[in-house]
């Protein structure tokens, strides 16, 4: 219910938008959060069994490992890439010539990997998904989204915390998958392909360069469109401007019209504190349904559930989830609750099963 009232009300205001700015300019703002908000309440309509789940959850890793082609071929065959080849050519820092995907397809196949990190901790596991991990993990990464290796260092340090006794051997798992991550870029260096080298270091420098960097950029928007916003009055704080409000504002003597590259300050814009208030509750819907199936349900393969959601929220702070992700939290949420059992007290029988 909370997911389809946080539909209702970005519906809302689309509307207000709409009314606004113009059809065109508020379609173009509210197409993110439509795909996100009518997926998840979609896909939360189907009631699945532990089965169902764990076969959908492995056609995402296979999906995830169809886009590790398409980036290995983009990276290999120029004219294949998303992204216009000779604008990557003329970019100044390495890192970005390696970005022959976008942050979403980095973040997909990110969330893959994760999916098949618990295969590592059960015996008897499919070999494929073990093997899969290696491959899904280093396109992640050498994919040089900054916010995605956040993300997935993050939500790394929640599988290995909803493991339980399975944390040691979790995290002595993950400690070999670097290792082995090390010795696949020492042989890619081997080979020549001193690209990665040097995307790694531009990627790592201008993330630590105190005068100049992109983290620094961004907060410097973020706190003008979020002041703009609050000095319009109390009913755009609360309620938001509508969708199609736009994104205009002077950092650096730049004039800046993209978006903020903040899901969370878009909401606030747009729909006001009550849009943020209820994207975060419905989030921590689906939070608490994952938590529950990774520490009740049983099942290695749910313990990933968790660090997959808390991913998404980490990601919503660089960029705005999109139409995968909502099949992801629609299908967690989906699943059944698991009701929480009262320890029996002390000389009180439990009564036999009819």
């Amino acid at each position: 219910m909370l997911w389809v009232l946080l539909t209702t009300y970005l519906g809302l205001a689309f509307l207000h938008g709409a009314l606004s700015y113009g059809l065109q300019t508020a379609v173009a703002s509210y197409r993110a959060s439509l795909y996100l908000t009518v997926g998840v309440s979609y896909f939360a309509l189907f009631q699945h069994d532990r089965n169902d789940t764990i076969w959908t959850l492995n056609l995402v890793i296979l999906a995830g490992l169809a886009v590790v082609l398409f980036a290995i071929a983009a990276w290999l065959v120029p004219e294949w890439r998303p992204q216009d080849p000779g604008h990557m050519a003329l970019s100044s820092q390495a890192y970005e010539r390696s970005r022959v995907l976008p942050a979403q397809a980095a973040q997909f196949i990110a969330l893959a990997a994760l999916l098949s990190l618990p295969s590592w901790l059960q015996v008897g596991s499919s070999l494929w998904l073990r093997l899969a991990t290696l491959p899904l993990l280093a396109v992640s990464i050498f994919l040089f989204h900054r916010s995605v290796w956040v993300m997935l260092a993050v939500s790394v340090l929640v599988t290995l915390a909803a493991s339980g006794r399975g944390a040691v051997r979790a995290f002595v798992v993950v400690q070999f998958l670097l290792v082995a991550l090390a010795l696949v870029w020492l042989l890619l260096v081997g080979l020549d392909m001193d690209i990665l080298s040097a995307s790694l270091r531009t990627a790592v420098n201008e993330a630590v360069d105190l005068d100049n960097n992109t983290l620094d950029w961004r907060i410097q928007g973020w706190r003008i469109l979020v002041e703009r916003a609050i000095s319009d009055g109390p009913l755009s704080i609360l309620f938001g401007a509508g969708f199609g409000i736009g994104y205009e504002r002077n950092i650096a003597q730049l004039y800046v019209t993209a978006s903020p590259h903040n899901y969370y300050v878009e909401l606030f814009l747009t729909s006001g504190l009550l849009g943020c208030g209820l994207f975060v509750l419905s989030i921590l819907s689906v939070f608490r349904r994952a938590l529950s199936q990774a520490l009740h349900g049983g099942a290695n393969e749910m313990l990933a559930l968790p660090g997959m959601v808390i991913g998404v929220v980490v990601y919503s702070a660089s960029y705005s989830p999109q139409y995968d992700t909502a099949l992801i939290l629609g299908l967690i949420l989906a699943l059944p609750a698991i009701p929480r059992r009262r320890p029996i007290p002390e000389g009180v029988s439990q009564p036999a099963p009819p």
